[in-house]
């Protein structure tokens, strides 16, 4: 499956955005839990406005990710420089450490330019 340049950095971005949004999210929460000063009284008003915030981007995220396993699934199985046995390890590694998985299948299969025989990169057909 030959992707232009463009998707493939479409893809990395999106590959890469759950981890990014579970880092930026646990910074945030924790700084505001931090900056807390009330334990016994009632939770800060950030913390309603973080969670105001964050649910509806990480339903966004979500969504991101499951398109993006049914992406990784087509492009395991079409990629046809890979065994078998490759194809059997990458599926199982997807579906149980995708956050693992995701960004090295992308990084080692999606991102190379495919190669001729020749070690030549192949020009991509986007039409």
């Amino acid at each position: 499956m030959n992707l232009s340049k463009p998707m493939k950095l479409l893809v990395g971005a999106g590959t890469f955005l759950p981890m990014f949004f579970i880092i930026v999210v646990s910074i945030f929460f924790v700084a505001i839990i931090a900056s807390a000063d009330h334990w016994g009284k009632e939770p800060p008003s950030e913390l309603w406005i973080f969670f105001a915030v964050v649910i509806p981007l990480y339903f966004v995220v979500l969504i991101t990710f499951i398109g993006l396993m049914v992406f990784y699934v087509f492009h395991i199985v079409k990629n046809i420089t890979l065994s078998e046995g490759y194809k059997i390890m990458w599926l199982l590694l997807l579906f149980f450490v995708s956050f693992i998985a995701m960004p090295v299948y992308w990084i080692i299969c999606v991102w190379p330019e495919p190669k001729e025989e020749n070690g030549e990169s192949v020009s991509v057909n986007t039409q």
